[in-house]
């Protein structure tokens, strides 16, 4: 398992995409203390605890790539000093329309891994991903490509599942094959401004379920001529045939393997989080991270007590509930309650055994330590001397 800290060097944003999840409002950069600050942290805390395989950077925002270049310089440079001889790999999540040549030459010299935002075909993207003129955001974010791959570099994409793009997912599906660009398939989350839209755009659990599994058999189904990595629909195809978990929504304890750091170094345990002083953990300047990991908070999180509705669900094992943060968002901070997509995500997992089956794969076994997740206990770990 990997530690990965998704860092936020901004929560400015040059789109104004209508379904944004952001909360936070502030406005300020991430400084060069607080960077050197949670690069140092990070991997003292890999270090201490000593199970993690690597550490993961994950640079989010806002639109990370408003951080001048010299901001990545300096991150790179902290993380060459500072590794403690651990692992680490950088991947950029932007929403491609600010990438110049001068970024790409730096992220291709520093293996840098690049996702792009991009919600399908150029109508479907542009019903939601535009700038604060109404101006759709696809031609833009297509000239990123096309300067990444001028350049050897192949990025991965973010697709949001909404009603504006439902319709038109097996035509995304064809464009994004042609490219070879894999991509994720995300609900949309109940948030920032998102929930000026929600009612309007989000789907109900009936249309989640009915799009994501008829975009699934097209990809279960597909040639090699026509296929791409979908990642949403390989974690949970590889989880219902292991019988173990493979993504943090469905991690018992997703706390274990992933924080959030924002612009002013508060740590928060998920990137969809920060803003929301109730979850936070504390400020990365002012306390070690080991320490901010047995905080009242980061424990209570860490945690969380399912349902019984849970722990009787067939699917429990891969599941556990959901993903906590979707939670937090969609019960007014409650985070302790099942996932608000439970039912599609049961009705997926019953689709895709059933898709196996055919295929003469059964369901793997329920590993008898899931609720660890398979890793060492964290609260021990930390508390050595």
């Amino acid at each position: 398992m990997k530690l990965i800290n998704v860092i936020k060097p901004t929560h400015v944003c040059n789109l104004a995409c209508t379904y944004c999840y952001n909360d936070d409002v502030r406005r300020p950069y991430m400084d060069r203390e607080t960077l050197f600050r949670i690069t140092e942290q990070t991997f003292l805390l890999a270090d201490k605890v000593g199970s993690y395989e690597s550490v993961e950077f994950i640079w989010h925002g806002g639109e990370p790539l408003l951080a001048p270049l010299s901001f990545y310089k300096m991150a790179v440079n902290f993380q060459e000093t500072l590794s403690r001889g651990i692992p680490y790999t950088n991947i950029i999540q932007t929403n491609g329309t600010l990438l110049s040549n001068k970024h790409i030459d730096f992220f291709k010299m520093h293996a840098f891994k690049v996702s792009l935002s991009i919600d399908g075909i150029e109508t479907a993207h542009n019903a939601n991903r535009i700038d604060e003129k109404g101006i759709g955001s696809f031609s833009r974010v297509m000239k990123g490509v096309d300067k990444l791959e001028r350049n050897g570099m192949k990025p991965g994409s973010v697709l949001v599942l909404n009603k504006r793009n439902k319709d038109t997912l097996e035509d995304s599906y064809r464009f994004f094959a042609a490219r070879k660009m894999g991509f994720n398939i995300i609900p949309l989350m109940k948030s920032g401004s998102a929930n000026a839209v929600f009612d309007e755009i989000a789907l109900t659990q009936d249309e989640y379920v009915e799009a994501w599994t008829s975009l699934y058999y097209k990809w279960i189904c597909a040639p090699e001529t026509e296929y791409v990595g979908v990642s949403n629909f390989l974690h949970i195809t590889r989880s219902v045939i292991s019988g173990s978990c493979s993504s943090c929504t469905g991690m018992a304890q997703c706390g274990i393997a992933n924080l959030a750091t924002d612009p002013v170094g508060d740590i928060y345990p998920c990137a969809s989080l920060t803003g929301n002083k109730d979850i936070c953990y504390g400020n990365i300047n002012k306390t070690d991270l080991s320490a901010l990991f047995l905080s009242e908070t980061a424990l209570k999180w860490r945690n969380r007590r399912s349902t019984l509705s849970c722990t009787h669900c067939k699917w429990f094992h891969l599941c556990h509930g959901g993903c906590p943060s979707r939670s937090y968002h969609f019960n007014n901070g409650d985070y302790t309650v099942s996932d608000f997509y439970c039912d599609s995500i049961h009705r997926i997992y019953e689709h895709v055994e059933a898709k196996l089956l055919e295929a003469g794969i059964p369901a793997g076994e329920r590993k008898t330590d899931h609720l660890k997740d398979g890793f060492v206990n964290l609260d021990k770990m930390l508390m050595r001397k």
